[in-house]
């Protein structure tokens, strides 16, 4: 009980309430600043950080889709080319080197433009490889592959020609089709122009999706295009994954720190899907957070360090005052630290005057009572 009473005198005492007040309330100020800072800074640095993954993902979306349409403007020339079609309209063979020349020329323009190949309506084959494995005849009509290259101007992945589709990815291509028409509109042939499926490993591998990140492509009916992990390519579970991730839409995981975000591929009827581990993010959150903490901490201590110059200046004149009433009966004049607050200066002031006075009135009773004892003596 004691103790208590003791501590309870002690925490009411000026010179522990007065720092204890200035150390709550800035400590209370620095800790609202601070969050302040960090919070602001934080959603700062998201927003920074997700608008440039928005870029980076949408740049090389843009990159392609502007390869893509070149690679198309090339076919459509070549495809209305007078040559082309006076060749494919007879069976005049005179035109086929000087065609074959110009193939040439569209391979040495474009070395990612793997092969180029005409096909009649009648089957016949104009290429700059020798060996195709395809399946023709004379009425390509009749041919499945041929009416899909017909109606499908989209970029196809696809084995190299009509070969069967494998793991091995120097296989595989992307095949722009062009359908060739007379000048009445009829069919007079497909050309296909194969570009090595390296164009679009090359745009989509130099991401910088985090440590945990990765990008796909699915075509308009959500057929995979593009994958690092060839696995998903075979694995129907792995494609189920993947469509629920393109179904979620733009988004951010902030447990995971992931963020989803999809762009169109014009040109190609391609979506494609980023999925970025914001590792950079993460990193800066926690400079950030050191870099706050660190501060918050400094200012405390200077904060401190104030409070108690502040309380001392402040608490040495209270205990002088302190001191010389506690011993008031002496009636000795006390004096305060110089350069203190001038409050106590006047106070210790009045209380000097106080004391003079006192000891001028008890110096007049003393001087009173002396002279009623000479007056008495003289009586007798």
């Amino acid at each position: 009980m004691e103790k208590k009473r003791s501590i309870h005198g002690w925490l009411r005492r000026f010179s522990v309430q007065l720092p204890l007040f200035f150390l709550g309330t800035g400590l209370a100020v620095i800790l609202i600043l601070s969050g302040a800072v960090y919070f602001f800074s934080v959603n700062l640095l998201m927003d920074e950080t997700v608008s440039k993954t928005h870029e980076l993902l949408e740049l090389s979306g843009t990159n392609l889709s502007t390869y893509i349409a070149r690679v198309k403007g090339e076919s459509n020339v070549f495809a209305s080319d007078p040559t082309l079609r006076q060749y494919l309209s007879g069976n005049d063979e005179g035109p086929r080197e000087g065609l074959l020349s110009r193939i040439g020329a569209l391979l040495h323009n474009d070395g990612a433009i793997k092969s180029v190949v005409v096909v009649s309506k009648d089957g016949r084959i104009l290429s700059n490889e020798a060996d195709l494995d395809m399946s023709v005849s004379e009425d390509m009509m009749k041919e499945d592959w041929y009416i899909e290259s017909i109606h499908n101007t989209m970029p196809v992945l696809t084995g190299a020609r009509m070969q069967s589709f494998s793991d091995d990815k120097d296989n595989w291509v992307i095949s722009i089709s062009t359908e060739i028409t007379g000048a009445a509109g009829e069919n007079l042939g497909v050309l296909l122009m194969d570009m090595k499926y390296s164009v679009v490993e090359d745009h989509l591998s130099r991401l910088d999706l985090g440590t945990e990140g990765y990008v796909f492509l699915l075509n308009d009916k959500g057929e995979l295009v593009y994958d690092k992990d060839t696995s998903y390519f075979s694995d129907p579970d792995k494609q189920k994954q993947l469509q629920a991730v393109l179904a979620e839409g733009d988004s951010y995981d902030k447990e995971q720190n992931m963020l989803t975000y999809q762009t169109r591929i014009e040109n190609a009827g391609w979506t494609m899907v980023g999925v970025v581990s914001l590792d950079t993010l993460r990193m800066l959150e926690q400079q950030l957070f050191e870099a706050v903490l660190l501060t918050g901490v400094l200012l405390f201590g200077a904060v401190l360090l104030l409070c108690v110059l502040f309380t001392r200046r402040l608490a040495a004149p209270v205990a002088d005052l302190k001191r010389g009433m506690n011993e008031i009966e002496k009636l000795a004049e006390i004096s305060v630290h110089r350069h203190g607050f001038t409050e106590m200066e006047l106070l210790a002031g009045n209380y000097n005057r106080m004391i003079r006075r006192v000891r001028e009135l008890m110096e007049e009773v003393s001087e009173k009572e002396k002279t009623l004892r000479q007056s008495g003596s003289m009586s007798w």
